[in-house]
C-alpha cells in the first residue's frame, strides 16, 4: 500500500527557526505539498522540493508579503503530489488561494456533474453559546 503522506508539519510560523528546523529534519531534496497562510487563511498551494520552494516564496517580491505561516506534507510519489495539490486546489474556494495562478487538474479522472441543480434541504443551524460578559470592577 502506498502512503500519500509520510511526514508533515502544520501551521509553522515563517521565521528563521522554522526554516532551520525544516532543513534539519527534511534536508533539501524532500518532495511534497505545502500551503502558505495569511494567519490561518490559506492563500497558496504548491508542490515540489519543500524547503527550496518555501525559501523562494519567502524571498519573492510578490508572494513574500502575503503569508506568515506554512504547512508542509512530504509526498514521495510525484504522481500523488500532483493529485494531492489538485485536490487541495479543488476544495478551497478561489478566494482562499489568492496567489495560485494555475487551475487544479486531475490526471485521468472523470468529472461527473449533477444534471439538475436544486437548492439543498433546509438545515437548522445550531445557535452558538452566548458568552457571559464580565462585570467591570469599579475604580476607587
Amino acid at each position: 500500500m502506498t502512503r500519500l503522506v509520510t511526514r508533515y508539519g502544520k501551521l509553522w510560523p515563517r521565521n528563521l527557526h522554522s526554516f532551520q528546523e525544516l532543513e534539519h529534519r527534511l534536508g533539501h531534496d524532500v518532495e511534497g505539498i505545502y500551503v502558505l497562510y495569511d494567519g490561518s487563511m490559506p492563500v497558496y498551494v504548491g508542490k515540489g522540493e519543500i524547503l527550496s520552494r518555501l525559501v523562494r516564496h519567502r524571498d519573492s517580491n510578490t508572494r513574500s508579503k502575503f503569508w506568515d505561516y506554512f504547512s508542509w506534507f512530504e509526498v514521495p510519489d510525484a504522481d500523488l503530489q500532483h493529485e494531492a495539490e489538485a485536490l487541495l486546489l479543488k476544495v478551497l474556494p478561489y478566494y482562499l488561494r489568492l496567489l495560485n495562478r494555475q487551475q487544479a487538474h486531475f490526471q485521468n479522472a472523470e468529472s461527473i456533474k449533477l444534471k439538475a441543480s436544486t437548492p439543498p434541504d433546509f438545515v437548522q443551524k445550531p445557535r452558538f453559546v452566548k458568552i457571559a460578559k464580565r462585570k467591570k470592577k469599579k475604580k476607587l
